[in-house]
This record gives structure tokens, sequence and C-alpha cells, in this order.
């Protein structure tokens, strides 16, 4: 690793000392339009202290460039800040930034503020910390004495696209933005005999013809742009804004042909020994698919150096064993290799982690894909594989796959997207025991935390790559927003492997198990502490956006007490039903000892605008119920109460989505390669 970022940081100074930013003329092609410096109305929208008066993206297919301009008015000393350094980002291998102007405006005064040889050209690698080098270089220039009600205006030209997509084109507009914009400018010119489609998303202005020089195209003028309040917990593949698509791909049968001849058939001596080890050493397809599986995912680090049409193409699969590092595609790439050459059929497969499903209604285009995986034909069965993914342990038929739900197999032949079956059984089931010995607030509690499918997996990966110290404070904070004074004692897991079943066991003292209130009265507040943190509700009730439900989510808890004389309640069983999720509730009690138990179950992963009414009545019924009061009457009496406790009554109401159990259980760390185009 230590020579690997030698060799980045040696290339780093070689393309700065290369690279110089050069200036020249605007493209005879490019449209002059006016920028409205005077334009207001919309200042209260504006973030970061500046508002942007005017944003221009002109591009040219024939001469394979990208015009920019903006302008900004500063409206604050934040934004003097936050606006005073141009800054772009480019790909040398294939990229060449042209600067046309760089102007600051100061009432009737213009100050040109564009010179070449104050540019720093930087490479920040800003992926680093997901292990992935592009090579990208910034040019970064710091403008001097900007003040307050400045405008910044500057331009360039971006020449070159990235030769990996065979001189085909596709891009996407923005038209809705979450900052307001007076001004938004597109233009798009292609050679005759280019076939491009043009599409818009949600409200965008009709596309005006326009031609130079014997090409033709469209424009787009947009005015008065206002800021876009997005609703909260709105899921990934849900995008509010409106654009326009422009794809020269006629079909996802050309996009599947174009990526088979990045993936093509290979082999090698390597990949042949070590294939021929597993045949020998399992008996059937599905443990040698295991065994493939796991070694990528464990032997084969993922780090990417996805330099120039590196963004798409995978390395070869030799070269990938030989270093044992790679992305998605060369991780992917790899373990396709390695199941063919034990006779079993498997194919990279395309896919969005974000958009999901969404990407099926684009126009067909490679930027479509942030990440690749794998399917396999194993026994007749299909499977599908995240190779990224470490830590995932059981038989072939537990391995769990993320809720993609499409991808687009890279197959000859295959002409549109696969749906992908929810691959995944895994839950949680919790069981939180008080140890109560009296009413002086002192108890113990015991937690035992059973995990399966790809909560195991997150879990397992998570303890082995963290200190024990650190997950013990993790947990101690978790349960803090309940109890003041809790202390964590220790924690220790047990993991089955074979089974894919990884439990966790805490120890806690907590000193105020009993809370007294004003009336001298103790009490102990009890509630579903690990579901809480999936039952949400939303901040927006009157919605014209889906609401995010965690799925899949399968969750059962039993909270159980143990307290130092008997204390009968009146039993109960309860199920509360609302538009993607199920929560059922019950309790009893045995002398002493009092149990409640919890069922919580998510169906899907959103909730339709129209459902929001039914989903609000539901969780109401489950928040008004579901916490549970025991209260002693004090000193002088051996009265007790028992009463339904709304979970909203405790701090920890905050709409909890905790590190305890959502990033270290469904937060699987996926990185890739292939990068979204930038919204």
């Amino acid at each position: 690793m230590r020579s690997l970022f030698l060799l980045l940081l040696l290339l780093s100074a070689a393309f700065s000392h290369a690279q110089r930013v050069v200036s020249g003329a605007v493209p005879a092609w490019v449209t002059r339009t006016p920028i409205h410096y005077e334009a207001s109305g919309l200042e209260d929208g504006a973030d970061d202290g500046y508002i942007d008066l005017c944003f221009e993206k002109q591009v040219s297919v024939g001469a394979q460039t990208v015009f920019i301009r903006t302008a900004k008015k500063v409206l604050t000393d934040a934004g003097v800040q936050n606006a005073s350094e141009v800054e772009v980002d480019y790909d040398p291998s294939y990229q060449k930034l042209l600067f046309h102007a760089v102007l600051l405006r100061r009432g009737g005064k213009i100050i040109d503020k564009l010179q070449p040889a104050r540019f720093q050209v930087l490479r920040q690698e800003r992926e680093r910390s997901a292990h992935l080098y592009n090579g990208m270089l910034t040019a970064l220039l710091v403008l001097e004495d900007v003040r307050q009600g400045d405008v910044i205006e500057y331009s360039y030209s971006l020449q070159g696209f990235n030769p990996v997509f065979t001189g085909r084109f596709a891009t996407q507009f923005d038209a809705g933005f979450s900052v307001p914009v007076y001004t938004t400018y597109y233009k798009l010119l292609a050679p005759a005999g280019r076939k491009l489609s043009v599409r818009n998303r949600g409200e965008v202005p009709a596309a005006q013809p326009v031609s130079f020089a014997g090409e033709q195209g469209w424009e787009w003028s947009i005015n008065n742009t206002k800021a876009l309040q997005v609703e909260d917990r709105v899921p990934g593949w849900f995008n509010p804004y409106p654009g326009i698509e422009i794809s020269e791909w006629a079909s996802w049968k050309e996009v599947v042909d174009w990526a088979c001849t990045l993936f093509p058939n290979v082999q090698s001596t390597s990949i042949e020994k070590l294939a021929a080890g597993w045949k020998a050493r399992y008996a059937t397809d599905a443990e040698r698919t295991v065994a493939a599986l796991r070694f990528v995912e464990e032997e084969v680090r993922y780090l990417g150096v996805e330099m120039g049409t590196a963004s798409h193409r995978p390395n070869d699969p030799s070269r990938v064993l030989a270093q044992r590092f790679g992305d998605c595609k060369d991780k992917s790439y790899l373990l396709c290799t390695l199941l063919r050459t034990m006779g079993i059929e498997a194919w990279p497969v395309l896919t969005n982690t974000a958009d999901k499903h969404a990407v099926t209604t684009w126009l067909p285009t490679p930027l479509a894909f942030d990440h690749c995986t794998v399917q396999a034909r194993v026994g007749g069965r299909t499977y599908w594989f995240d190779p990224t993914i470490t830590g995932q342990r059981g038989t072939l038929s537990s391995i769990s796959y993320p809720d993609y739900q499409v991808g687009l197999v890279v197959r000859a032949g295959d002409a549109g997207f696969s749906d992908v079956a929810l691959q995944d059984d895994g839950r949680i089931d919790v069981t939180e025991k008080f140890i109560v010995t009296d009413f002086d607030g002192r108890g113990r509690m015991e937690v035992t935390s059973v995990y399966t499918g790809s909560w195991a997996d997150a879990n397992r990966d998570a303890f082995r790559s963290s200190k024990r110290a650190d997950k013990l404070k993790q947990y101690q904070d978790y349960y803090a927003a309940y109890f003041d004074k809790v202390k964590a004692d220790s924690i220790r897991y047990v993991d089955d492997e074979t089974a894919n079943r990884f439990t966790v066991l805490e120890y806690y003292t907590v000193g105020d198990v009993w809370k007294k209130d004003a009336e001298g009265k103790r009490r102990l507040s009890l509630y579903p502490f690990v579901i809480n943190a999936y039952l949400h509700k939303p901040s927006d009730v009157d919605r014209k956006m889906p609401f995010s439900l965690v799925y899949p989510a399968r969750i059962r808890e039993r909270v159980e007490v143990e307290l130092p004389e008997d204390w009968p309640i009146e039993s109960f069983d309860e199920v509360y039903t609302g538009p993607g999720f199920t929560l059922a509730a019950s309790g009893n009690s045995k002398g002493s000892r009092v149990a409640l138990s919890y069922s919580y179950e998510t169906t899907r992963d959103h909730v339709e605008p129209s459902e929001i009414d039914a989903y609000m009545t539901a969780y109401r019924r489950a928040d008004d119920n579901v916490g549970y009061s025991l209260t002693y009457g004090g000193d002088d009496t051996v009265a007790r109460t028992t009463t339904r406790k709304k979970k909203h009554d405790t701090d920890a109401s905050k709409d909890l989505f905790p590190v305890l159990y959502v990033a270290l259980g469904l937060a699987v760390f996926i990185t890739w390669a292939v990068r979204r185009n930038n919204r």
C-alpha cells in the first residue's frame, strides 16, 4: 500500500509540473447569452452567502467540448469565504482545460482576474477515503480582494470525451436545484447523422432547435428557478429534481453489447491453478462457488486506480489476482473468470445502488450505473453476489445480496434489465434483560443480540475492523439516550460462521433504573429500544414525495424485567399494521418477572404520499402503546401501577438511527468504480 501511495504521489507531482492552465478564446459555436447582474427576488433561498446569477453548459458533440460559464453574486461575508475560489476538476488523460475569462464585477467596474500563472494544479483524490484513485486534477485560483456585493464570473472549456464510450455520447442536464438560480442555459450541438434522443424529466421548458455550421441541436433557457425543498427521508431512488436526459444509445441492448467488450472471456495459468485447487478440494459447485466468492471478498482488497478509461474498463483478472486489489468491476470480473474456469456460468452485472429500479425509466446510457456485481447459475438456480462485501459467511443458499432491485447483466444477447428478488433472509433477535434488586435506582442490564443474514455479515466485518473499546462506547451511547447513568461493563461476541449467526453479548450497570418524579414516585420506563430506531415519523406529513422505510428490516425484541417483588400486569397482545410495516406487541407477567415482546417488519422500502395518512394512523397507535411504565408508590406505600407509555415520552425519541444497529448492521459499506453522473 505504501508503494502504491508513493507512486501516486510521484504521478501527482509529475502531473502538477506538466499541467499548466492556459487561456484562449471562447469557441465560435458557443451562444453568447446575457447575464442579469441586478436580478433579485430569490435571495431568501440562497445558501453559503452567495446566489447563482447564471449557470451555462453548452456541448459540442462533434468538437468533443463542454463550455461552462457561471456567475455568482456575493451577498454576505460568508459568501466572500465560500465563493472566492475558482475550482475546476478534469481528467488529464483525455481532457484539456482552457480558461476563457475570470472577472470580478464591482458596481460599474470590471476587474480582469484571469492570470493563468496564478492557478495551482492539484491532485486531491477526493475519493481516497473510499480507496479510489482516479487521477483527476483540480485547477484552483484563489481570488484576491473579494467583497460583499461583488459578482464573480468565469468561463472555461473542457476538450475531450472519455474514449471508453467508443465515441458515443450521453449526459443529463439539471433543471432544478437545492439553491435558487436566476438563469440556467443549456445547449447541445451534434453533427448531422448523429442520432441523439432527448427527453425531459419533470417540468422543463420545451427544447428549441439550434444549428451552427451544419450541426444541429437544441437549447433550453430556464429563468428564476427557486430552490427545491426536498422532504425528509425520501428514498434514494426518488429524484425530485427535474432534468433533461440525452443519449446516443438507442437501447439497453446496445449498452449490454458495449459492456461485453469490456469483460471478454479470458483465462490465465494462475487463475486455472487456483480454480483447480478448489475443484479438487470441494465436491460440489455450490461449495466451489462459496470458496471463490469468499476468496475474492477476503483475499482481494478493495482499491481502485481508475484513471482515464479505467473508470469503466476493468483490469485483466490475472493482474487483479497478482496484485490482490481491485475495485468493484475488477473483483466482479475476477469472480466471474474463476467461476467460469470451474465450469460455472457467471456474468458481471451493472447496478445502481441509489437509483435502483428507477434507472429502468431512463434513456439507455452507461452512465446509469455506479456499481458492478455478479450473477451466477449454480445447480440450475440463479444467484446474485456482491464481491465488495466482506464478512459474508454461510452456505450458498444463505449468501445475502443488497436490495439493488434490478441489474443489467453483461451477457451477449441480453436486451434489458433483470429483476432481482430480495436475496436476504437476515433478521435481528434482541433480548434486553433488566435485573432490578431494589427500588433505590441501581440495576443491571444484559443484552443478547443475534444477527443473521446481512446483519451478521456487517456486524462481523465491523467487529473485525474496530477496537473492542470503540464498540463498547458505541453501544453505551445508544442506551444513554434512555438512561442517564448507564455504564457498559463488557461486550463480547460469538461467531457461528457455518450458520452465519453472529451473537453480541453486552453487560451494563444502570444507575438510574428507577427515576423519581416530583411526587417522589419511582418509575421504570420500558420500550422496544432497538425497534424504536426503525419506526419513524415523517417530519413532513403533508407530502408530495415518498417516505423511505428501512428495508429489509425484520426485528424481534424481548424486554424482560426481574423485579424485587411480584408485579402483576394486565396481559395484552396487539398488532399495528400500516402501509409498509407491521408491529406486533404483547406483554405478560409471572410473579416478579415482567416480559414485553415485540416484532417489527417492513414489507417494502417506502410509503407513497397517498398512503401517509394511513401510515400516520398506524404509527400513532403504535407510538401511543409500545412503551410501558412501571411506577412504585414511594417509601411509605407498596402501591404499584402499570401504564402504557408513548415512545416519544423519552429523550430517546429523537428519531434515533443509531450507529449501534444501523451503521453496523444495515448500511453495508459499498464502494464502486463506475461513478454516478453528477447531479
